[in-house]
């Protein structure tokens, strides 16, 4: 590996600037990387160093203060330095015990030159062999990406990219898709063993194979060492942008084919097919798809329009978030309007709250946040066991938003479920008969006549107060005013609408009356 070009302290101690040198203390840490070499005479480190430094000094800011001397060697060690090299004789005559136990406790490599010697030599040679395996690792890393660009051309690519991957790095190389499906390579007897080490090792090398706001899969290696889990992830970053790519390309294909598929799929949700049409075309799909019952996701945007590449991305990103929480997508775009036959692969007992999770997840992707889709309202109609009837689940979906939009049940972008519309779902049927619009007057003239006189709002205290069903302390403290503020408005709905307006049926078809309203007297 690359990483073998490192220079260690051991190695150091070869080269001709230290052949009358001494490590007396710390020869346990001699195979610890030197990245770059230092000369420091101060006393307090501070944030001037990074780690893996070694450090040439020749004592004069410690003489004759142990103390000190402890102090610096201590925040050498915090640091992570690799070394500590000090010339003896003009400065200091010799290593206290106390600072060689120290360095020997921590296995830090304290190295002695008996000698003067001239700290501007040993500087150049090794930062001009640092400096020229640097620029080794960076025209290996560019001839690998080059290896990889030609890999992805060829058949088989993504599997010859992990291979090619494996044996760059010289290690058991983990993949690992979205789905959970765990891959070693190579393949090793005592599988299962292997990867839970690697799983659990502190140099683990994760990186995400991403594209799309999407985690497609991810690499995982381990390392030996801080200095190699530094070369195998800037390999594995390599590594995974080439496969990004692979997935990127694949989907993109795909995504074309099923194009194609629109019209078959507005033939779908027009209830042009049965159930035998749907389920052989499910099959051609993907015989592994198990459907249990289906459901239609429903909103519109003009945040998309005119470019034409966002309903692509759209499809893509939403297909994965769904996908994860076991629904299987199928896409019908139509300008700004994005209609979803969601078809159910789990148990249906909780499709509502991952339904709910799912579309949370898409809002949460940077392309959902960039086009604004985060804060739109998204329809779910009917969910039916039976997929020919999912004009049906089409239709409620697209009521749905024009219900909240309507009623302003949802001021912001939600999740709206028809299920859960209730009594909306009646007024939608009903909205079209005549005698509805004078059903709602019958028992909201008085108040919206009083309120149109005098500039009041009693309309909404009567809303509030039937609400918080007839208590006064909850009425006022929604309407922000004192109780005793509250007593005269009721008196004034007692008058207007009958001392018997809270009594059972009389409140019912005032209540029916107040959901209506919103219908026929507002601008929405």
């Amino acid at each position: 590996m690359a990483t073998q070009n490192l220079l260690t302290v051991a190695e150091i101690m070869q080269r001709k600037h230290f052949e009358k040198a001494e490590m007396i203390a710390g020869k346990q840490g001699a195979h610890r990387f030197v990245k770059w070499v230092h000369v420091m005479e101060v006393t307090e480190v501070g944030a001037l160093l990074n780690g893996s430094e070694l450090i040439l000094s020749t004592g004069i800011a410690w003489k004759n203060n142990k103390e000190v001397f402890l102090s610096f060697l201590q925040q050498l060690i915090e640091r992570n330095v690799s070394g500590l090299c000090i010339e003896l004789g003009t400065y200091l005559d010799s290593i206290p015990s106390e600072i060689i136990e120290v360095a020997e406790h921590h296995d830090f490599p304290l190295i002695v030159f008996h000698t003067e010697v001239r700290f501007i030599e040993i500087t150049q040679d090794l930062h001009s062999y640092i400096i020229s395996q640097h620029y080794q690792m960076i025209s290996h890393l560019e001839a690998y990406s080059q290896k990889l660009n030609q890999l992805l051309l060829s058949a088989d690519g993504h599997n010859k990219i992990f291979q090619y991957c494996q044996k760059t790095i010289n290690r058991p190389l983990i993949h690992k898709t979205s789905d959970l499906d765990v891959q070693l390579l190579p393949r090793l007897s005592k599988e299962k063993k292997i990867i839970e080490e690697m799983l659990h090792s502190p140099f683990l090398v994760r990186k995400e194979i991403k594209a799309l706001d999407h985690v497609f899969a991810e690499l995982l290696v381990k390392s030996d060492s801080l200095e190699e889990k530094n070369y195998i992830s800037l390999v594995l970053d390599r590594t995974a942008t080439a496969l990004a790519q692979h997935y990127l390309r694949e989907l993109y294909i795909e995504e074309k084919e099923k194009a194609e598929e629109n019209e078959w799929l507005k033939g779908w949700i027009e209830g042009e097919y049965g159930d035998e049409d749907i389920r052989h075309y499910l099959f051609e799909q993907d015989p592994a798809i198990k459907p249990n019952g289906g459901v239609v996701c429903f909103f519109q945007t003009n945040s998309l329009f005119p470019h034409a590449a966002d309903y692509s991305y759209l499809k893509v990103i939403f297909r994965s978030a769904m996908k994860q929480y076991g629904y299987y997508l199928f896409p019908l775009i139509r300008k700004n309007q994005a209609i979803f036959i969601l078809i159910n692969v789990r148990e249906k007992e909780d499709w509502k709250e991952r339904l709910e999770q799912a579309v949370n997840a898409f809002k949460m992707t940077e392309f959902a946040k960039k086009k604004k889709l985060h804060s739109i309202l998204y329809g779910i109609g009917l969910f039916l066991d039976e997929l020919a009837a999912m004009e049906k689940s089409y239709k409620t979906a697209v009521e749905t938003i024009k219900i909240h939009e309507k009623v302003l049940i949802e001021k912001k972008g939600g999740t709206c479920f028809y299920q859960n519309l209730h009594i909306y779902r009646i007024i939608s049927v009903m909205q079209k008969n005549r005698e509805l619009k004078e059903f709602v007057m019958d028992y909201l003239k008085p108040v919206l006549d009083y309120d149109e006189k005098t500039g009041s709002d009693l309309l909404n205290t009567l809303k509030t107060y039937l609400a918080c069903n007839g208590s006064k302390n909850k009425t006022a403290k929604e309407l922000f005013i004192v109780r005793q503020s509250l007593y005269p408005r009721i008196e004034k709905l007692n008058e207007l609408l009958g001392d018997d307006f809270m009594k059972a049926e009389k409140r019912q078809a005032i209540e029916f009356a107040l959901s209506c309203y919103p219908y026929f007297f507002t601008g929405n």
